[in-house]
């Protein structure tokens, strides 16, 4: 020590120190305790989500109630129309899920050379049926 506080003084802000260093130990614990259930809840959604479809198929009556109750917002009928509003969880993954097998496609189409400005060697008889579903080989 170079003699600007005395040893009292040192043990009083070592003391101080230490404690608020222990109390934010225990903050940062807390803060993780949440992550962690987070992960895990997040992880049971996915793997809900990801076969919740099967989970459907395979139920009784009271498993498909019970499904339809967890993704459910709202169901409204009227015309004959039967329409069913997602929680805002299950139609943000249904919303990503789609724009994801937008993505994969448009990824399979430019691997076969199919988007427009990606050359291709199609032959015209694939043209025409590309050109009928709407979508354009530039040879």
């Amino acid at each position: 020590m170079d003699g600007n506080i005395n040893q009292k003084q040192y043990k009083s802000y070592n003391d101080k120190w230490q404690a608020e260093k222990d109390k934010l130990y225990i903050q940062l614990d807390e803060i993780n305790k949440p992550d962690n259930r987070f992960y895990n809840q997040s992880d049971s959604l996915l793997d809900f989500t990801e076969n919740a479809y099967q989970y459907y198929l395979k139920g009784n009556a009271l498993q498909k109630r019970r499904i339809i109750e967890i993704i459910k917002d709202k169901i409204t009928y009227k015309d004959k129309k039967l329409n069913i509003e997602l929680k805002p969880i299950f139609q943000t993954i249904v919303e990503n899920q789609y724009i994801l097998s937008q993505k994969l496609t448009r990824i399979e189409l430019a691997e076969s050379g199919i988007i427009k400005g990606i050359e291709t060697n199609l032959t015209p008889k694939y043209t025409k049926k590309l050109a009928a579903v709407g979508l354009e080989a530039i040879d």
